[in-house]
């Protein structure tokens, strides 16, 4: 991608050698050109922020809510995604539905019945 505005001023800042590491990996995975690059759009999205009028909580919920309801979406696609590949997962019984356990019986009785099973319901949390 060409460079349609040439840069004039030069802005430099000292980082320690484990805060280097942190932007070059943060810059790789953002897909910036380069850790200037990415360090630019870093600075002027903290300068929009807080230049942008502050609606205080009800700003915050709402935002909070947006990506909630996106991450929820995205969660149900990842689902979807799993269902398709694996085919659907048996959770087993329901908390409140009994399991059927079977008892330990004396090897002299006759075999078991359905009758010696017993209904076990396993406790909510």
């Amino acid at each position: 991608m060409a460079v349609l505005k040439r840069k004039a001023r030069i802005v430099t800042y000292r980082v320690s050698g484990e805060e280097y590491d942190v932007l070059t990996r943060s810059c790789l995975r953002s897909g910036a050109r380069s850790l200037a690059e990415f360090s630019r759009i870093a600075i002027f999205d903290k300068v929009a922020a807080l230049s942008a009028p502050s609606l205080g909580l009800n700003r915050d919920l709402s935002t909070l809510g947006k990506a909630l309801a996106e991450l929820n979406c995205a969660l149900r696609e990842a689902s979807s995604r799993i269902n398709r590949l694996l085919g659907p997962v048996d959770t087993g019984p329901a908390r409140d539905q009994p399991v059927w356990v079977a008892t330990a019986r004396d090897p002299s009785e006759p075999e078991a019945s359905e009758a010696s099973a017993v209904p076990y319901t396993r406790e909510k949390d």
